[in-house]
């Protein structure tokens, strides 16, 4: 009886409850009620135990261990919010913050789903940019070079001038009939079914949240933050599905903060419907106001937010859910494989 609940599907929360409380417009019998706006719907009132949750998100109870690890990590996060909604900032207590951030960074559902969309994103513009001459072109060149330093062909063509080593390389793919930009894209098509690039995306998040240390490189990007609580003199918080949201200097737009190990100027998580948390870099004065980090925070989720309210405000905001909730564009993923081609 034992084993078979243990192996029994479980919803599991990718965006914490601790987190959604704050969020709550009524609390009746410990349960919390918020409004949740999804795409595709229209906003309705909902426990938050139905937020932001999936069937074994993070696998199976005892699979991948994942899950009790989460729940371990939320036993320390919870008190600490709560602390945090207060206002209260102890600075013994930046470690757990610098933790507790990352943690909501790269647990999501949002961060998954990303992932899996940019992975497919670079086959697709595997074909967009080997279309154009000018790349094939340059690409040719890149394998060529790396045929070059093959080992098993480098002994054959050592015994040329190395001056004539290219042409006669060429010479023997030509005259064996082989195109290296052709050989190059049925090899893509090949390879393309079998890449399981969602399977991909899920265990490389549930590595993160499983191993000791796999996220010290994202937690050490938060060192130079300094933490403090914002309350607005008037409006409220609404929390999307990626959690924080934050500002780099090379882009005056907040953004993701999924950045590989890129120490944001500024984030802003929103804890609860007036509690914003904000990390800035020493020097950094600058502070957002209330539509600024809602409309960046919808913007940026891919599948839904809650408030604790349902107005006219809110419903302006669904009309912007997800507009900006790619990773990279097309043209960054295209520009990061040319460079790849030089």
């Amino acid at each position: 009886m034992g084993r078979e609940s243990s192996s029994r599907p479980r919803r599991q929360h990718f965006v914490p409850r601790l987190l959604l409380k704050g969020f709550a417009h009524r609390v009746k019998r410990d349960k919390y009620y918020a409004f949740e706006f999804r795409k595709g719907g229209m906003p309705h009132e909902v426990n938050i135990i139905n937020v932001g949750v999936a069937r074994d998100f993070y696998g199976r109870i005892h699979e991948s261990g994942v899950e009790e690890r989460l729940s371990l990590r939320e036993a320390e996060y919870a008190p600490l919010v709560e602390k945090l909604r207060d206002g209260w900032i102890d600075p013994a207590q930046k470690p757990l913050i610098d933790d507790f951030v990352t943690n909501l960074i790269v647990r999501t559902k949002n961060v998954r789903d990303g992932f899996i969309e940019m992975g497919i994103g670079v086959f697709d513009s595997f074909e967009r940019v080997i279309a154009e001459q000018k790349d094939r072109d340059r690409l040719d060149q890149k394998i060529i070079e790396e045929l070059l330093k093959h080992p098993q062909l480098r002994p054959l063509l050592a015994l040329f001038p190395e001056a004539r080593r290219r042409e006669i390389l060429l010479q023997i793919l030509s005259r064996a009939g082989l195109d290296s930009i052709s050989i190059f894209q049925k090899l893509l098509q090949l390879a393309r079914p079998h890449i399981d690039i969602k399977g991909a995306a899920r265990s490389a998040q549930l590595k993160a949240l499983r191993i000791d240390g796999a996220l010290l490189k994202r937690r050490e990007s938060l060192r130079p933050i300094l933490w403090s609580v914002f309350e607005p003199p008037e409006g409220t918080f609404v929390l999307g599905d990626l959690g924080p949201v934050a500002r780099f200097s090379e882009c005056p737009d907040l953004q993701s903060p999924m950045r590989f190990g890129t120490t944001p100027e500024a984030i802003f998580l929103p804890i609860a419907n007036q509690r914003l948390l904000v990390g800035r870099t020493d020097g950094v004065a600058e502070m957002v106001d209330v539509d600024t980090v809602n409309i960046a925070s919808v913007e940026l989720s891919r599948d839904l937010f809650v408030s604790s309210a349902s107005t006219e405000r809110e419903l302006n905001y669904l009309e912007r859910l997800g507009k900006r909730s790619t990773f990279l564009d097309d043209s960054e993923i295209d520009a990061g494989l040319r460079q790849a081609f030089d």
